[in-house]
């Protein structure tokens, strides 16, 4: 059971504002709703800000109650939210509103909700995928050692007969490096070392 004041309640909710129109204002109001989400949005019709629950299914039941109550301001602040989450780059001032933006990329909110974008993306940006891959370790190697390059590509030390190509270079490795792909693998990799202007040529990398 809650309590709360005719105003609070029209304010911000079409749903009540039209049916406490006509409404005996002595009478008790029922209304076929979720008690834990409704929590969320009297507080938001008290006091103008949204606290969104961390539990998804319960911050689901929150949004879908929000749009049954036809509490529009909030929902645009939700959408407006997890469209800036989603494009970073969104300036504030541009012609079409965010909320609007959102509906025309996802089909609204109960699409939004099906499709995992909401409530995740209110919360947070998309996670940025892992790189490509990840050094885990790295360690000295023993002098002697040497990379060879066929047709400016590192070959992994094969011999020339297997790659089908001279071997136009050959350098110092200076250490070895164990390196884990995005897909869980693990390989090593020599490091080797150039100068500047052996990079440039070699590798292209500046203009």
């Amino acid at each position: 059971r809650f309590e709360s004041s005719r105003t609070t309640l029209e304010c911000a909710s079409s749903y009540f504002s039209a049916l406490l129109a006509r409404w005996d204002d002595d009478a008790e109001l029922f209304v076929d709703g979720d008690a834990d989400a409704f929590q969320p949005l009297l507080s938001y019709m008290r006091f103008g800000k949204l606290t969104l629950p961390q539990d998804q299914g319960l911050a689901e039941r929150v949004l879908l109650q929000a749009e049954y109550l036809g509490m529009d301001g909030l929902l645009a602040i939700v959408k407006a939210r997890a469209f800036r989450n989603l494009h970073p780059d969104t300036h504030h001032d541009e012609a079409r509103p965010l909320q609007d933006a959102f509906d025309a990329e996802f089909g609204g909110l109960s699409a939004a909700i099906d499709d995992g974008v909401l409530p995740a993306r209110y919360f947070a940006p998309v996670p940025k995928s892992p790189p490509a891959r990840t050094i885990k370790q790295l360690w000295p190697a023993a002098p002697g050692y040497r990379a060879l390059f066929a047709g400016g590509r590192f070959d992994h030390a094969r011999p020339q007969w297997q790659t089908g190509l001279p071997a136009d270079e050959s350098l110092h490795i200076v250490s070895w490096a164990l390196v884990e792909y995005r897909d869980g693998t693990q390989r090593v990799d020599a490091i080797v070392q150039r100068d500047l202007d052996d990079t440039r040529r070699h590798i292209g990398i500046f203009p």
